[in-house]
Parts: C-alpha cells; sequence; structure tokens
C-alpha cells in the first residue's frame, strides 16, 4: 500500500542510521552546513568584562541625588581603550558603547541625560536605575556553557557564535558522498542537437542545486540508458564509492523502467510508491557492496520519479530530511514542518480525491492579511509552475474541492530549499 509522506519519513529514520565515522576538526570558516558531532563549550565569557551598552557616562548609582546631580569628568574609556583607574566618589568617566566600566562604576548614564557646563564636569539630569545600560560579564554567552549542541547545524550564525567565543576550528561529522544520476534514452545534455522525441535533462541540475546547503559531497554521474545490465553496472560501480545513490525516472512500472528491479538484484527495495501527488513512483532502497576485507555495506539510493516536478517535491519532502538524518542532524533539522504555517487559499482550489497533492504557489500578503494562490497548470512535468512559487501547500487525500480562505497547510521554501 503506497504511504504517505509521514509514514515515508518514519520509515526513512527507521531505516537510516546516521553515518558513523569519526569526527573531522575542520575551521570554523569552512564550517558552514556542517554538523556538530560533540557537544561544544565556550572556552570564554562573551563579553570578557563588563562593558557599555550605549555611549554616556560610567557614574557610581550611589551619587546620583535627586533631579540634578554634578560629577567630576576624571576620564574617558573607549572600546580598546579602556580607562584603567578607579571611578572615584562622585566622579564620572566619558564611556562609548563597547567600552570597558571602570572598577567601582555600576551604572551607565545616557549621553541624551546628560550635559556639561563645563570642560572637567557633568550634569546627569535625572535618577537613572541602577546597572542601567551595563552589559556583564558573560552577559552574551558564559564561560563553560553549552555553545553548540551536538546535531546542529552550522548556519551563518553558530559560526558567528563560535568565532566570537575564540574557537577557530570545530569537530563536525564528515561530509556524506552523494552519488546523482538520471535515467533515459530521451534525456540528452544542453548543447547537444536534439533529435525527434528528445528533451535535455535538467533534473540532475535541479537536484544538485537543492542540495547544497547540506554537508555533503556531490559527484555527478550522468544518464542512464533504458538497459537492464547497464543499469546495474553503472549502480554497482557507483555504491563502491558512495553512501547514497539519488536517481531521477525509472522507478514505475514501465518497460523501459529499469532502476527499481536494477536495486532489487543488487540489494533491496525497502518501500516503493507514496500517496502523494505529485511523486506517487518514489523508491527507497540499498545496494549491497563489498569492502577489502569481505565486510557487507550497505549504499542508500533513493529512486524519484521522472517527472521535474516529481523529482524535486520529493527530494524536498523526503530526500533532504532523510539525507539530514543520516549526516547526524538533530531531530528539529530534520523536521520537514518545522517551518509549515496555516494559511487561507486565495481562491477555490479542487483536486482529485485519494492522493495529498502539494501544489506550487505563493504566499502573498495584502490587506492586511497572508493568502497563498496556486501558480498556474499543476502537472508533473511543468517546471514553469515553480517560476512564481516561494511554498509548496497540501491538498488532503480525503477533500476534494476547498474553497476560498480554506485554512491549508504551507511549506515556504526558505524552509526547504
Amino acid at each position: 500500500m503506497p504511504l504517505t509522506i509521514d509514514e515515508a519519513l518514519d520509515k526513512l529514520r527507521e531505516l537510516i542510521s546516521p553515518a558513523q565515522q569519526q569526527p573531522e576538526k575542520v575551521a570554523v570558516a569552512e564550517a558552514l552546513n556542517m554538523v556538530i558531532a560533540q557537544d561544544t563549550f565556550s572556552p570564554i565569557a562573551v563579553p570578557g568584562f563588563a562593558n557599555s551598552a550605549m555611549d554616556g557616562y560610567a557614574v557610581r548609582h550611589s551619587d546620583l541625588q535627586g533631579d540634578q546631580t554634578r560629577l567630576a569628568v576624571q576620564g574617558e574609556s573607549l572600546a580598546g581603550h579602556p580607562y584603567n583607574g578607579t571611578l572615584a566618589k562622585a566622579s564620572a568617566v566619558r564611556i562609548f558603547t563597547g567600552a570597558a566600566l571602570p572598577e567601582g562604576a555600576d551604572t551607565i548614564i545616557i549621553q541624551e541625560n546628560t550635559s556639561r557646563p563645563s570642560a572637567n564636569s557633568v550634569l546627569i539630569n535625572g535618577n537613572s536605575k541602577a546597572f542601567a545600560y551595563v552589559r556583564n560579564l558573560g552577559h552574551d554567552i558564559a564561560q563553560g556553557s553549552l555553545l553548540l549542541e551536538k546535531g546542529t547545524s552550522l548556519r551563518p550564525f553558530e559560526l558567528a557564535a563560535a568565532t566570537t567565543s575564540g574557537l577557530t576550528h570545530v569537530n563536525v561529522a564528515p561530509k556524506l558522498r552523494i552519488g546523482v544520476f538520471a535515467t533515459g534514452d530521451e534525456l540528452k545534455a544542453p548543447g547537444t542537437p536534439l533529435e525527434t522525441g528528445e528533451i535535455y535533462e535538467s533534473n540532475r541540475v535541479a537536484i544538485i542545486s537543492l542540495l547544497q546547503n547540506l554537508p555533503v559531497e556531490i559527484t555527478n554521474l550522468g544518464i542512464l540508458p533504458d538497459n537492464a545490465l547497464a543499469t546495474q553496472n553503472a549502480l554497482t560501480e557507483a555504491a563502491l564509492n558512495h553512501d547514497a545513490l539519488i536517481t531521477s525516472g525509472g522507478v514505475s512500472v514501465g518497460d523501459a523502467d529499469f532502476v527499481r528491479d536494477a536495486i532489487e538484484t543488487l540489494g533491496a527495495v525497502d518501500f516503493w510508491r507514496l500517496n502523494l501527488r505529485p511523486g506517487k513512483p518514489f523508491a527507497f532502497g540499498h545496494i549491497n557492496t563489498a569492502t577489502t576485507d569481505q565486510a557487507t555495506k550497505k549504499c542508500l539510493i533513493f529512486g524519484l520519479p521522472g517527472n521535474p516536478v516529481s523529482t524535486i517535491v520529493t527530494l524536498l519532502l523526503l530526500v533532504k530530511p532523510a539525507l539530514w538524518h543520516m549526516a547526524g542532524a538533530s531531530d528539529a533539522e530534520q523536521s520537514l514542518r518545522q517551518n509549515a504555517v496555516r494559511v487561507p487559499l486565495a481562491q477555490p482550489t479542487a483536486h482529485s480525491l485519494g492522493r495529498h497533492e502539494y501544489q506550487r504557489g505563493r504566499l502573498e500578503y495584502s490587506e492586511g492579511l497572508t493568502r497563498v494562490h496556486t501558480t498556474s497548470d499543476q502537472s508533473s512535468n511543468r517546471l514553469q509552475s515553480f517560476r512564481t512559487a516561494n511554498c509548496l501547500f497540501l491538498l488532503p487525500g480525503d477533500v476534494a474541492e476547498l474553497t476560498e480562505g480554506d485554512l491549508v497547510e504551507v511549506l515556504p521554501f526558505s524552509g526547504l530549499v
């Protein structure tokens, strides 16, 4: 029986184990999108000293008297050039944002609440709260605190946190080795002449591009012919050098569909077919290989449907979460619906009962309300349906027609792509 997306995701997590390889030590500057292999703690406090959040004057709060207080100005503290003395009683130090708080000071009076009656004194207007505008030691990151949790995907924010904590290198899971095939005698590479019945192949470009934000090294393995033996030989050879293979096409029930049969011959198909439109003919399994000591090794294989839209949708909904799981990423990183929102439809939308359908849509904000619009003809061969799209939205399989204003689950591309 065809699986729902949720059932397929559960199956993938059950069947795929995170890669068991030794962590690699890489420079922080080169670790974008890698997955942290072990809990990482900050070696220092950030900031490493109490400092000012605003331009103004550092004072003792106990020196402030009533609505106006006149204090002697005994020096200044700038970022990178601190005032090294101790703040005297009834005195202030001119201070700038990020500069170290002088010893003895406990409060910042912002510049807007002061005036300078003379070069050597400052008039404080009002009685500020104690400790105002002071960033204490470790205000951002405490020394020894958990900085990067195991399984965290390193985005620009995590890299910045690692850098500000003084880390130059981090221990990460090695990149997955992924091989990508297209299949079909009708497919030709752009730049070559087309004969009648031939088309230019685009699925490999889409797949490889959509995997760029994962910790992977991708090999473009070309186009497989519609030939059973050639398909088996190519998959056997590719499996030796990759952790997973991704194919597009050849997994349906046609006479020229050889990929699923090849997987069964070389290993096993763990599940096949989805209760999904577009993307029903999806296969997942593994190919058995042998290492030099004859120990059995498995290379995972994702057999995607050949229609371009079906290829993209199944890659986004299933393959990317599965590869994050394989790379050791946290559950949150793998969650398909972590960025899902419920949004009203902008127009009536019909579809056939039975299969859940993900349509390409466009989220638009107008007159105080966000709505989702469908994007033109939703046929599974039409890449143009992605041209103005910025999301996928779900039409449940048990509802034949939705009306304007009905709420649907929307997956913004910002959380998928």
